[in-house]
């Protein structure tokens, strides 16, 4: 006779994405699943891109700058655009478009993907659009 192993039944309590590394998390009832996780879960970093706070282009941690906590992230629809807001105290709420096609469309708009690995050492970063 085989011994049956007994089954642990699991139950999700609260289910959370952080859109921004190191900021506020929204919690949801239901958000989709991509073939990588959540969509938008970390899906952006704030980043030095100058070395004034940390090194240059490196992506900024609630470790480093405990004030990204305090940053209400937050997602609205603007017509038919999706848009990531972020708010933080005394601050005009920023809203960026999280589809590529606005930024394609406008040359005044710049968006970069950049920023050096944190576990390489040897890392000379890494850009993909401007």
């Amino acid at each position: 006779m085989v011994a049956q192993t007994p089954q642990a039944e699991a139950r999700i309590a609260e289910l959370w994405v952080f859109p921004v590394k190191g900021c506020q998390g929204l919690k949801v009832e239901k958000w989709p699943l991509t073939p990588t996780g959540f969509k938008w879960d970390r899906h952006w970093c704030i980043v030095d891109m100058t070395g004034n706070r940390q090194p240059e282009r490196e992506y900024i941690s609630a470790r480093k700058l405990p004030k990204l906590c305090t940053i209400q992230v937050d997602f609205v629809k603007k017509g038919n655009e999706t848009m990531l807001r972020l708010c933080a105290a005394s601050m005009m709420p920023l809203e960026i478009p999280t589809d590529w096609e606005p930024y394609l469309q406008n040359e005044e708009i710049e968006a970069r993907c950049s920023g050096f690995s944190t576990t390489d050492p040897n890392s000379t970063g890494w850009e993909l659009g401007s």
